[in-house]
């Protein structure tokens, strides 16, 4: 398997430091996909913010958009990508589905930015 080429960029801005993260891979593997998958997930704010709601506890997709100024279709869709890159879990519950932050694809997204430091992660 080849290793993929990966680039970090920091920056602050209005007080925010900003991570970018640019990542090609050449071959695609179990850990290339999912890794590429986070990345994406992570890539756009309202995924963010939902992740930072899910800090604090399960919370339905309703109760996730009174938050945001999307329509439904838009907030099912960042649900959707979340979920496919592993980062949240979902529980159906009668006819809602709770939504809830998948902290294990966390660890490991930092155990391998660790590692790319040479460090080793520990929870």
């Amino acid at each position: 398997m080849e290793i993929p080429l990966i680039f970090l960029t920091f920056e602050q801005r209005n007080g925010i430091l900003y991570l970018d993260i640019y990542l090609n891979i050449r071959e695609e593997g179990d850990w290339d996909i999912r890794i590429q998958k986070t990345f994406k997930a992570l890539s756009d704010e309202n995924r963010r913010k939902i992740l930072d709601l899910l800090k604090k506890g399960p919370m339905t997709a309703g109760e996730i958009g009174e938050h945001f100024p999307v329509s439904g279709a838009t907030m099912s869709h960042h649900l959707s990508v979340l979920k496919e890159a592993g980062l949240i879990l979902d529980d159906r519950q009668g006819k809602y589905i709770s939504y809830e932050l998948n902290t294990s694809v966390v660890d490991e997204l930092i155990g391998w930015v660790s590692g790319l430091k040479g460090e080793s992660y520990h929870e």
